[in-house]
């Protein structure tokens, strides 16, 4: 597991002096401050901050009593947010399955795009273990299929008898979800499909396979046959060609009970 979260700092260490530049990014950013409307005054952490998109945009609104606290295990990540954050947002490296803070600390939490690469009930628990009574939690989290990049890569793999996992799969529905809720003791008060596609196509499918190459999904890859991984990478280009990536997300808000 370590070794797994280290390769995943690692990748974002190098996205991060562009990460920024993605609308798709800054929307999905966008959409959970909407739905996690955070309030003045308040307390509020952003785990897998990235470079602190969620963040800044939620400092604007908990104002100068407020704080946003952003953690990620990209320290490059973590740079660029310091570099364009506000005052009253602080930053620290740190794994979102355990956290370096006590309990009842914060009103709110979010997690934007970042729970396809933890364990996301192990991850919810520590959540709900610093946040305070009554504190909502908001993330994204791809549908089943949802990235339509990884389901075209899936899918040149599958031709060639690579079967690559759909890790969307098991938060991939509204169900799945609430009964993730269910489990952890969590309240569900919102869950709502978002939607987005690039106005542009992708502009160079061959370097979108290369970096797919380092995500968990794609690891049987790494031991296919050469002369099919091949294969299987020049049928993701073609049918790639043209292509305007799509993202079919969740967006969801739990919240923590109150003692009665």
């Amino acid at each position: 597991m370590r070794r797994e979260r280290g390769r995943i700092g690692a990748e974002f260490d190098r996205r991060a002096a562009t990460y920024d530049n993605s609308a798709m990014h800054r929307w999905q950013a966008h959409e959970a401050v909407r739905l996690a409307a955070p309030r003045p005054n308040t307390w509020v952490l952003d785990v897998a901050t990235g470079t602190g998109l969620a963040a800044r945009e939620a400092a604007a609104l908990t104002g100068g009593d407020g704080r946003v606290v952003g953690v990620d295990l990209s320290p490059a990540m973590l740079r660029v947010a310091t570099e364009r954050s506000p005052g009253n947002c602080f930053y620290a490296v740190a794994d979102a399955h355990q956290l370096p803070f006590g309990t009842d600390n914060f009103d709110l939490v979010m997690c934007v795009a970042g729970l396809p690469y933890l364990d996301a009930p192990a991850a919810m628990r520590e959540w709900a273990r610093v946040a305070r009574p009554g504190a909502a939690i908001v993330f994204t989290v791809p549908r089943a299929e949802g990235v339509s990049v990884n389901h075209l890569m899936g899918r040149a793999a599958q031709a060639e008898g690579i079967d690559l996992p759909d890790l969307h799969a098991k938060l991939g529905t509204t169900h799945r979800l609430r009964e993730l809720a269910g489990s952890l003791g969590l309240e569900v008060e919102d869950i709502h499909r978002i939607v987005w596609e690039d106005p542009e196509p992708l502009d160079d499918p061959a370097e979108i396979w290369q970096r797919a190459l380092n995500y968990g999904f794609a690891e049987p890859l790494h031991t296919a046959d050469r002369a099919a991984r091949e294969r299987a990478r020049r049928r993701f280009i073609e049918q790639t060609e043209g292509h305007h990536p799509r993202q079919d997300l969740s967006l969801a808000r739990f919240t923590l009970p109150t003692p009665a």
